[in-house]
């Protein structure tokens, strides 16, 4: 109990610090087009949680995210399983996540955004950032198993559906949570990137969008504030879900 009540602490002193270093950086810009007021942002964020129209913006984003961060996972673990079960499948499939990990990312959204035009091409984007992520993730846990539990397996004759999910699997557990952590955290910030370029309408990009074009950059900062609180309510969700299964 006293170890959570000071990490409370810490973490109050640290949001002082940021609030104090922006409000800092607001009276010395003088200037509410480039840093607006701490006030001026927190009666936009209000502003904007009273009215129905953010909760579907928030929805139409974070659902989006959790479509490709859930195809994403299966086709990881799945192609993770067979890189390590089979070493050629790793070699072959090596390429391809380093052109995934090195393509920059804005010229990935232009090129998608062309095929699949300003609806889609953030899910593929999105995609295309987590899915390398995911798939090294499952690897490194399944590299990390002790040698000996790996001999049991081959002995037990366990590489097949039911040693994968009884033995790799729950092995795994651990790394997958971590993974999901990042990738939601990055998934998150690649999605409203990708929407802020194609502005697919009702996204938090596009709403983003809008703020700028308006000059409102109050309302910019509270868009980001949500996203903030978002990556930090997924991530305790997460963790909760980790020591529960422990």
């Amino acid at each position: 109990m006293k170890k959570n009540q000071s990490n409370a602490v810490y973490l109050f002193l640290g949001l002082l610090g940021l609030m104090l270093a922006w409000a800092v950086a607001a009276s010395a810009v003088d200037n509410s087009l480039v840093i607006p007021s701490v006030g001026a942002v927190f009666s936009e964020l209000i502003k904007a949680l009273s009215e129905a129209g953010t909760y579907l913006i928030i929805l139409n984003t974070v659902s989006r995210l959790l479509l490709v961060i859930a195809i994403c996972f299966i086709l990881a673990f799945v192609l993770a399983i067979l890189s390590f079960l089979f070493k050629p499948v790793e070699y072959v499939l090596k390429p391809l996540f380093v052109t995934l990990r090195t393509l920059p990312i804005v010229a990935v959204i232009i090129v998608l955004l062309l095929m699949f035009g300003n609806a889609s091409s953030p899910l593929f984007v999105t995609g295309f950032v987590v899915f390398p992520i995911l798939y090294e993730m499952f690897l490194l846990s399944f590299r990390v198993i002790d040698p000996n539990i790996k001999d049991e397996i081959r002995m037990v004759g366990g590489n097949n559906f039911y040693g994968i999910r009884k033995i790799y699997l729950p092995l795994s557990f651990s790394h997958a949570l971590a993974a999901l952590v990042q990738s939601l955290g990055l998934g998150l910030k690649v999605m409203v990137m990708a929407e802020y370029i194609a502005q697919p309408k009702d996204t938090i990009g596009y709403a983003m969008v809008q703020g700028i074009i308006s000059l409102d950059t109050a309302n910019v900062f509270a868009w980001a504030i949500l996203l903030i609180v978002l990556v930090i309510i997924s991530e305790i969700l997460i963790k909760k879900i980790k020591i529960s299964t422990e």
